[in-house]
């Protein structure tokens, strides 16, 4: 079962909770309200009993992160990847390289087809 303490020295909650091995584990919840404290560390627990996937403790961190700064954390899309790649590319590759990196990163975007449009922490090498 999830809990809090408050440690003398800093203004945050700690929360306290159980991993998916057994472990107690203490974490800050970088939160002096108590109730919001509250609510992390139980998500806390309930993502690490469950053995979230990747995307889905991406989303958990980015609905904690949203309740306690307002903004969601952004995740870097395939296809937004690419032109980033490209863009950074183009400053250091002669013409021929860079349109060949740019034909290459075109076709692959296609094949890819919606899935360009995931995170790019969603891709794992097969």
């Amino acid at each position: 079962m999830a809990s809090l303490r408050h440690k003398p020295k800093t203004k945050f909650w700690i929360g306290c909770f159980t991993d998916a091995d057994g472990i107690r584990v203490q974490r800050s919840t970088g939160t002096t309200d108590r109730k919001l404290a509250s609510r992390i560390v139980n998500e806390w627990e309930d993502a690490a009993c469950r053995r979230f996937t990747e995307a889905q403790v991406r989303r958990v961190l980015s609905d904690i992160h949203e309740r306690i700064h307002g903004a969601r954390i952004e995740s870097t899309t395939l296809a937004a990847y690419i032109q980033q790649w490209l863009a950074h590319k183009s400053a250091e590759a002669k013409a021929v390289t860079f349109d060949a990196y740019r034909s290459a990163t075109e076709k692959f975007a296609d094949f890819m087809g919606k899935k360009a449009s995931q995170p790019i922490g969603a891709f794992r090498r097969a």
